[in-house]
């Protein structure tokens, strides 16, 4: 008698699942060893450093840059690492705030190493030495924020901006409420692993071409509270290192653009101002848009696209906004539905928006009407039946590409195959394992931030 002794796909899943979190527990346990001790509170003075969240704090009471070097020059962790003999000493956060500062001297913090630095309502501070930060930094979070004299002039513009793209490792970058005027040319081209750029409430009015095009890893970019009235061709060219899923399917986001609360107009587009490579989530609100360009918005629905046009003064019934009533019919799930543009745009003319209305009043289908043997007092419903019925390429979407249909990417025919069933209780028992590794990671790693 033959005994089969194979484990079943569920458990073998379950098992590798609780192993990995279990190697992901052992090693966050230790994951304090990442950072130094605190260095000694009296000599360390006026700057302040919090052991548990391993960051350092910095600002009031200082005036001379110089002070702030020498501090950290003549300070180290009270106890050191016995595992190694390194001369510098590592910390999560650096924050520099509320300080007097006029400029930030090259190597000013000396040994002392930061995963994320914080600049922040420093009124006086006017001037970033070009070495400020050490060549060999692996700062990944950088945030410059309400500091408002610190681009005065375009020569700081681009010297800030200089001393950034030599922080090749940074995922999120943050220039906020400090008057920037414009990004300078090529700024941003060394920041490949740069995933979140914020630089809303600031006072930039055009968008250059290629500006983000080197960003292959950014999804987030937050340009709201700005004074934008131009996006050039191509401002907005963005190219993932990662691979777009049938994001239609999936109806997953990849990037999320923000240009809400700016000066842009119908005129501030260029047909190739957008230029994605994936989904998008695009924010319009707050702007001066009147109307919809087919040119413009029309290609971002080759990947799924949501754009939001809340506290616009859309013309929602001007005629060059019937290309918003064309559409695919898809068949998905058993449904015969027919999507089209604006009902997948979030703006208030979903109610407006009439076929009839652009049949029946705009030139290019209005002449065609004359053809059609149409009572004068039959209703908009049979008018519009009998447009469609004699003219259905007017308002139907040609190319396969745009506006698809979730039955483009699967078959509706699914196969059923017979497959071993875990039982209940095991994967209860594995299910409730996980979960509590799970929550040990969490509790282990709130020390680590």
């Amino acid at each position: 008698m033959t005994i089969n002794c194979t484990i079943p796909m569920g458990v073998t899943t379950l098992l590798s699942s609780l192993v990995i979190t279990c190697i992901i527990v052992y090693r966050s346990a230790d994951c304090k060893s990442l950072y130094d001790a605190c260095p000694d509170r009296q000599s360390f003075e006026p700057c302040e450093c919090n052991e548990d969240k391993s960051e350092i704090r910095c600002g009031m009471g200082f005036s001379v840059p110089m002070n702030v070097l020498y501090l950290f020059r003549d300070s180290h962790p009270v106890v050191v690492h016995n595992n190694d003999n390194r001369s510098r000493y590592r910390y999560h956060h650096l924050t520099v705030e509320n300080s007097s500062l006029e400029m930030l001297l090259n190597n000013m913090f000396g040994k002392f190493e930061f995963d994320a630095i914080t600049i922040r309502n420093n009124y006086y501070l006017s001037h970033l030495q070009p070495s400020l930060f050490d060549s060999s930094a692996t700062i990944n979070s950088l945030t410059l924020d309400s500091n408002p004299n610190l681009f005065a002039n375009d020569k700081s513009v681009v010297n800030v901006f200089t001393i950034i793209a030599n922080l090749i490792h940074l995922e999120a970058l943050a220039i906020n409420n400090c008057g920037l005027p414009f990004i300078a040319s090529n700024a941003l081209a060394s920041l490949s692993k740069l995933v979140r750029l914020d630089l809303h409430n600031n006072q930039l009015k055009q968008i250059d071409p290629n500006t983000f095009s080197r960003l292959f890893s950014l999804q987030i970019l937050d340009l709201s509270q700005n004074m934008i009235n131009n996006l050039l061709p191509n401002s907005l060219n963005l190219s993932s290192s990662q691979p777009c899923y049938d994001s239609y399917r999936r109806q997953d986001i990849h990037y999320f653009i923000d240009l809400s609360h700016n000066n842009l107009s119908v005129e501030s587009f260029a047909p190739d101002t957008f230029n994605l490579s994936c989904s998008a989530k695009l924010q319009l609100t707050n702007n001066s848009i009147e109307l919809l360009d087919e040119n413009v918005f029309r290609p971002l629905f080759r990947y799924y696209t949501i754009i939001q046009l809340y506290n616009n003064p859309i013309e929602c019934l001007h005629c060059n906004q019937s290309w918003l009533m064309k559409g695919r019919h898809c068949l998905d799930h058993n449904n015969n539905t027919t999507t089209r543009y604006y009902m997948v745009i979030d703006f208030a003319c979903h109610n407006e928006m009439s076929l009839y209305h652009f049949i029946a009043n705009c030139p290019q289908y209005a002449k065609q009407m004359d053809h059609l043997e149409v009572e004068p007092k039959s209703s908009s419903l049979f008018v519009v039946n009998k447009y469609l019925d004699s003219y259905p390429a007017d308002f139907r979407e040609h190319d396969s590409q745009l506006l698809r249909c979730q039955s483009d990417f699967y078959s509706i025919t699914h196969k059923t195959t017979n497959r071993s069933t875990l039982p209940v209780y095991w994967s209860l028992f594995f299910a409730a394992a996980i979960i509590i590794m799970i929550v040990i990671v969490y509790l282990l790693n709130r020390q680590c931030k």
